[in-house]
């Protein structure tokens, strides 16, 4: 699923100081195509175990259960418009604590009608 990005684009994704995001909202399973390294900084796990065809794990894993309904519910209730959505919540670092996270994101739609998510998400 991952796809070659021009290095200049790389560069860009490098500086940015919180985690940048493409995933598949649609057909399910949702699949995350892209998730940039600072996933690491942010949760402990590198970002290569939330990718692929067979992902070791996913991100709602991570979300704290009393967040997980509330965050679901944003997502799938953002507009398809490209408006930005900003959900905040918990997710499990991999030592076990919580850390506080900011997702700002667009939801938009394919041209095959498929939903996508784009966005970034900060450790606040």
């Amino acid at each position: 699923m991952a796809t070659e990005r021009p290095l200049e684009l790389e560069s860009f994704i490098a500086t940015v100081p919180g985690m940048i995001f493409r995933s598949r909202l649609s057909p399910e399973p949702y699949i995350i195509e892209f998730v940039s390294d600072e996933m690491t900084s942010i949760a402990g796990y590198p970002a290569s175990d939330f990718t692929g065809p067979e992902p070791k794990r996913g991100w709602a894993e991570l979300v704290h259960p009393d967040d997980r309904e509330a965050n679901r519910a944003k997502l799938l209730g953002a507009p398809i418009d490209g408006s930005i959505t900003e959900v905040e919540y918990r997710v499990r670092r991999v030592d076990g604590s919580y850390a506080w996270v900011l997702s700002r994101f667009r939801k938009i739609a394919g041209e095959d009608g498929s939903l996508w998510v784009h966005g970034a998400a900060l450790d606040v």
